[in-house]
């Protein structure tokens, strides 16, 4: 800390002799590589633990985990699954996946014995679902209305 004290930067204080000696730009920055050689290795030492904490913070921020409350994702995916699926809620597996590069986090799921697969995607902050889609089932159900056919090509 006492090095850095010694470091001294050009002002205009009205003192002529100081201005006379900052007033070369030639000089400057040769008393500027020298400062930055004489105090190179620390100062190459803070960048490097910058750079690593801003690394560290930017990788913690973009995760799911970080980002989102996995549990309120995995609920309203579930309830919304049940919903369009006409579904019961407890016949459905959910897991969250690792957010993408464009920062909207998958949730993938299955309705257990139809076949039916889906996923939710969620917006960046994990609040809001901002695309579905979901598989044909692989198999037409004995009681499957005329009114659901459309959701069982299999029926057809």
């Amino acid at each position: 800390m006492g090095q850095l004290q010694q470091l001294r930067l050009p002002c205009h204080s009205g003192n002529k002799s100081e201005q006379q000696k900052t007033s070369q730009p030639g000089k400057i920055q040769s008393q500027m590589n020298a400062n930055f050689l004489k105090f190179g290795t620390n100062a190459k030492e803070l960048e490097m633990k910058k750079m690593m904490l801003i690394a560290v913070l930017t990788a913690l921020s973009s995760s799911p985990a970080f980002a989102a409350d996995e549990n309120a994702m995995i609920d309203k995916c579930r309830s919304y699954a049940a919903s369009h699926l006409n579904a019961d809620a407890g016949m459905i597996d959910v897991s969250v996946q690792t957010a993408r590069v464009d920062g909207t986090i998958p949730v993938n799921g299955e309705v257990e014995g139809t076949g039916l697969t889906f996923q939710c995607s969620f917006n960046a902050a994990g609040t809001q679902i901002v695309q579905w889609w979901n598989s044909a089932p692989e198999n037409c159900p004995a009681d499957v209305s005329e009114a659901d056919r459309y959701l069982y090509p299999a029926c057809n």
